[in-house]
């Protein structure tokens, strides 16, 4: 049955924008606290930002998390969403996903963000926290994150619906020494990359 000492009834639903809001992904740190992510909604026009939340091991909010429990982050699109959260072993959280213009645009690119444990943005990634990969085709959507033992972060997900996959190095500049200027995708009838995982051997599954 459902547990009951989580939120009294084993059951939490939790509004950040007002409209609509959809969770994605979820991550359990160290310390049991657990993390969602994906997208928060405003208005009923489909503009979205990304959305973090961080619950105590008990379901209540953890207000230490940007002092409500949510962080809502915008890079500047018109919709955002989080696909993919990863806790690194420092306590830092990786969340990937895309940035679009909207319905009929041009633009949609991987977007990945790494928080402090407080919530904040980290500006030691990508100089403000926030890395923007294009592809050439579009759309290009992040759709999962891994942490290889040296620190560096594979993110799959898809671009002109082939697989893509990159390598960013832990401050978040592409690695050059992985595919192309650290990029690869692979054509196939239709590709959609969903998850990923590292091998012992350090070789990639996706």
């Amino acid at each position: 049955g459902l547990d009951t000492s989580f939120s009294g009834d084993g059951k939490v639903t939790t509004d950040i924008g007002g409209y609509w809001d959809q969770a994605y992904s979820m991550a359990v740190q160290a310390d049991g606290k657990i993390i969602l992510a994906g997208m928060a909604s405003g208005n009923p026009s489909s503009v979205s930002d990304f959305a973090l939340i961080r619950y105590n091991t008990d379901g209540s909010l953890d207000t230490s998390f940007d002092s409500d429990g949510k962080v809502v982050t915008s890079a500047g699109y018109y919709q955002e969403g989080l696909s993919s959260v990863v806790v690194q072993s420092d306590g830092k959280i990786l969340a990937a996903g895309f940035g679009g213009d909207g319905p009929g645009g041009t633009v949609d690119d991987f977007v990945l963000l790494r928080y402090n444990g407080n919530g904040s943005l980290d500006t030691g990634f990508g100089g403000n926290g926030i890395v923007v990969t294009d592809f050439s085709g579009m759309p290009d959507i992040a759709n999962a994150i891994a942490v290889q033992q040296d620190g560096k972060i594979i993110v799959a997900g898809s671009t002109n619906n082939d697989f893509a996959v990159v390598r960013y190095r832990t401050d978040g500049s592409l690695d050059d020494g992985f595919g192309v200027g650290g990029k690869v995708t692979t054509g196939l009838p239709s590709g959609y990359a969903r998850s990923i995982v590292i091998q012992a051997d350090g070789k990639i599954l996706v």
